[in-house]
């Protein structure tokens, strides 16, 4: 064999033809100076070998073995492709090497990469979309930077925050929002104002005195006013009703049985309209927590009733199910599994029974138009989360917390999926859902995180007409968003580091799109059975960007019912063994154009699964290109120049990006959650 060392570079198709005219071995570059954390990429052309050749990065100078082990991956034996990495933190001087049949024997290396630290000033843009609110509304924050390794908020809004990004803020006066990066060549800053209309509206006050952020304790004999606040959620709500407000100091608050009545209905009285809402919001700058206690008697402690809550062990699922429930162990025993008379989770020490919060109103005594602003819903890991019927309607959720259920966080029951209930979820992180501290492990996967545990999810819907923008679910042991309806809303949002899929799409007049789903152990969006659906401009990554596949669909298209008129456009897929699958069968195969998959195996970016199949209606789709994300390793997707997702989308009429930034920039409309600027 002959080494090459390259000295230029060029993008080229894989293919997994062997080329004959191809009679050497070649690595090709063009990063030959980034940052950490930035993307590198190489070529390959070879004359055909081993499926089990190999592309990895090293130091200069180093040995065959002393490989990255987060940046290599196979060639397939395609005898061409390309292969994207993201810079080590360590600076240096780098290369890549092409090693065959899984062996350290190199016939090829790159040009040099350096890496290197930037000692540019940074540089910060921050902005509001609305400068001038009203009560209840929000102002999204977007912003920017470059040459920075930091960044972090203060005055209105604290805590880390992204190199560039968006957030909804709902301040309840008028604040000044300022954040500040910095990097290697110093630091920079910027501010916006948001001002807030005074309200006109009655307003009362709630301080639990207890718990992490408490303020001093209120009375229940006191007026409710800022000075004299109530002390306890039941005194403070009863006072409520069309156009009040409750504000609420930081602390604790328990919700005693799930701020339930005794058939179950809410006791939070309802709003009349989205004019006349009643709103329960935190304290400007204060974060309150709504969760259960432990009930006075239980035996058992906080701390034993968490730890306690798990999956069904082996042995546990003998004992109950005897020896067909461990068959197949944990599948035939677990619900969920396969087993749909099998075993819920166990709780070693009991758990608190019910809900941090219910609203199981049922049509004909609905509760409706109440807005949750800043408020965090712990269940803790003894409890269930937040639960509704079909008469909870109208009910917003918007810059707070719902986390730690024992099974899903967000759970909606529904006798008719064809009811719209208008639950809007903004600006809303939901997390650690289903046993969070199951500690318990099955052949080395923790038991939360077996695919058989998939079941409990953040948010899990069963009738229509509900929104999820600006959402972040992760770290949950089911679906990242699992609801079923019509005409569901999911935009803006965040899904990533769950147990099974990103999403699942059922149902009628669906519209998703903006978002970016990562690192989901079950793979990216499942559509099941859609029409008139739009699922468009989403960024949908497979683990560590640039590593091989470790779950194999991006988009798995099923049979379950119409495919008709559901358009999937203008999405990036990259990382999956398989781009689109398709398997389904009814009325006429989805529209698929204008998409970029880069990643998947030779031929299978756009794949029907098997003869009968409705085909997918293909048409301006690209395959095999790296869509040069600025810093996939930082988990920052926006484009680069030079992507080839620039100007290669279709018009849709989504009129802005994730980040808020207006839709097209240039020519021409972006593939992705973010458009290029």
């Amino acid at each position: 064999m002959t080494v090459t060392t390259a000295v230029a570079s060029s993008s080229t198709s894989s293919s997994s033809t062997a080329n004959s005219s191809i009679t050497t071995y070649a690595l090709l570059t063009n990063s030959t100076t980034v940052q950490p954390g930035q993307a590198a990429d190489v070529t390959w052309t070879s004359p055909g070998g081993s499926a089990k050749d190999w592309i990895g990065w090293f130091r200069t100078g180093d040995s065959n073995s002393a490989y990255d082990p987060s940046r290599w991956r196979y060639t397939g034996g395609a005898s061409s492709g390309s292969f994207t990495i993201t810079a080590p933190t360590t600076p240096g001087t780098y290369e890549f090497r092409y090693l065959l049949n899984d062996g350290y024997s190199d016939v090829a290396r790159s040009n040099a990469v350096t890496v290197a630290v930037s000692t540019s000033a940074p540089t910060v843009s921050l902005s509001a979309s609305l400068s001038s609110i009203n009560p209840g509304q929000s102002s999204r924050l977007s912003w920017s930077s470059t040459n920075a390794t930091s960044c972090s908020a203060s005055g209105g809004w604290s805590g880390n925050k992204a190199l560039s990004g968006s957030e909804d803020v709902f301040p309840n006066v008028s604040m000044t929002f300022t954040l500040s990066c910095s990097g290697p060549g110093g630091s920079a800053s910027q501010s916006a104002d948001v001002s807030v209309a005074t309200s006109t509206g009655p307003a009362y006050y709630v301080s639990s005195g207890v718990g992490a952020g408490a303020q001093t304790a209120g009375n229940d004999a006191n007026p409710g006013t800022a000075a004299q606040p109530f002390k306890t959620l039941r005194k403070a709500i009863s006072v409520l009703g069309p156009g009040v407000t409750l504000f609420v100091r930081g602390g604790e608050y328990d919700t005693v049985n799930g701020l339930i009545d005794g058939s179950g209905n809410s006791v939070i009285p309802s709003g009349s309209s989205w004019n006349s809402p009643v709103t329960i919001k935190a304290y400007s700058g204060e974060k309150p927590v709504f969760r259960r206690y432990v009930p006075a008697g239980n035996p058992y402690t906080e701390t034993q009733i968490q730890s306690g809550g798990h999956m069904p062990t082996y042995n546990e699922c003998l004992a109950k199910l005897g020896p067909s429930g461990v068959t197949n162990f944990p599948w035939n025993c677990w619900v969920g599994g396969t087993e749909p008379n099998g075993m819920q989770e166990v709780f070693t020490y009991g758990n608190v029974s019910g809900y941090v919060m219910a609203m199981d109103n049922d049509d004909s005594n609905p509760v409706q138009y109440i807005i949750f602003d800043g408020i965090n819903f712990d269940s803790k890991g003894i409890t269930q989360g937040l639960h509704f019927y079909t008469g909870a309607k109208h009910i917003r959720f918007q810059n707070g917390e719902i986390a730690y259920s024992i099974q899903s966080c967000v759970a909606q029951q529904a006798s008719n999926v064809s009811v719209e209930t208008d639950l809007q979820f903004i600006n809303v992180k939901i997390h650690h859902c289903g046993v969070p501290y199951d500690t318990n492990l099955i052949n080395g996967i923790p038991a939360r995180k077996h695919p058989a545990a998939r079941f409990r999810h953040p948010w899990y819907m069963h009738a229509g007409g509900n929104l999820c923008d600006g959402c972040e679910t992760y770290e949950s042991a089911g679906t990242g968003i699992g609801p079923d309806g019509k005409n569901n809303i999911i935009k803006n949002s965040y899904i990533h580091d769950n147990n099974a899929q990103c999403m699942i799409i059922l149902g009628s007049g669906w519209q998703v799109y903006n978002n970016i789903c990562y690192n989901n152990a079950g793979g990216g969006l499942k559509v099941h059975g859609v029409w008139d659906a739009l699922i468009a401009n989403n960024t949908i990554i497979n683990g560590a960007p640039g590593t091989t596949a470790n779950t194999p669909y991006g988009i798995f298209i099923t049979s379950a019912g119409a495919l008709l008129s559901a358009h999937l456009e203008n999405n990036i897929v990259w990382g999956f063994s398989y781009g689109f699958w398709n398997e389904g069968t009814q009325f006429q195969g989805p529209t698929v154009r204008n998409n970029l998959v880069f990643g998947a195996n030779p031929g299978r970016s756009y794949y029907n699964a098997y003869s009968g199949v409705a085909p997918m209606q293909l048409s301006n789709n690209l395959s095999d290109k790296d869509p040069k994300f600025v810093n996939p390793g930082a988990q920052d997707f926006r484009l680069q120049g030079g992507s080839p997702g620039i100007n290669a989308g279709v018009d849709n009429g989504i009129a802005a990006d994730i980040a808020g930034t207006p839709r097209p920039q240039g020519a021409g409309y972006d593939i992705g959650a973010y458009e290029y600027r």
